[in-house]
């Protein structure tokens, strides 16, 4: 299992996507970079030196690598390692997502285990149907056979809940007719 990502890791993910892209080797120009800046610091004279200074901190990180450019003017590329990240930041789930996905899967296993078997009896328009519904509530077994009537003519007869013995007996009571 791969090693979770700290919340400093994945910002730093974040940022390197937003300003590298995702693609290791390809190098912005600096003022594609100081482009993606906030809009405060896009309008400031000290633009550049921002751009540097986050250059640097990815360089010594070694989630970028320095590519010059044509003319000889400053460049950044995104390394290997800083394309893993943005891989691994880009599939992270924060701990509170983890935690509210645990807490659903759970409910549901709850709920699953308190649906209890529910029997109805179904009068079609040439025979008589018994089905069995897995529900909470005879409220909600009884809509749920509602919903299978195929034509306005057709009626629920009959719901209950049902223990195998039980329903077994009505099957024979019933029957088909």
């Amino acid at each position: 299992m791969p090693k979770r990502l700290t919340r400093v890791d994945y910002l730093s993910g974040v940022e390197l996507e937003r300003y590298l892209g995702r693609e290791a080797g390809v190098r912005p120009s600096a003022a594609d970079i100081a482009a993606q800046l906030p809009t405060l610091d896009q309008r400031t004279p000290q633009s550049q030196t921002l751009v540097r200074k986050m250059a640097a901190r990815w360089i010594a990180s070694g989630l970028a690598i320095e590519a010059p450019g044509p003319r000889g003017g400053a460049g950044w590329a995104l390394s290997p390692a800083g394309a893993a990240l943005i891989a691994q930041a880009l599939v992270w789930k924060s701990p509170a997502t983890v935690r509210a996905e645990a807490r659903a899967a759970a409910a549901a296993a709850r709920r699953t285990a308190a649906e209890v078997d529910y029997h109805a009896i179904l009068r079609r328009l040439d025979r008589t149907e018994r089905i069995t519904i897995r529900a909470l509530t005879i409220q909600e077994a009884a809509t749920i056979a509602r919903q299978r009537l195929r034509f306005t003519s057709e009626r629920v007869v009959a719901v209950w809940e049902g223990s195998r013995h039980e329903s077994a007996q009505i099957v024979r009571d019933v029957g088909t007719r």
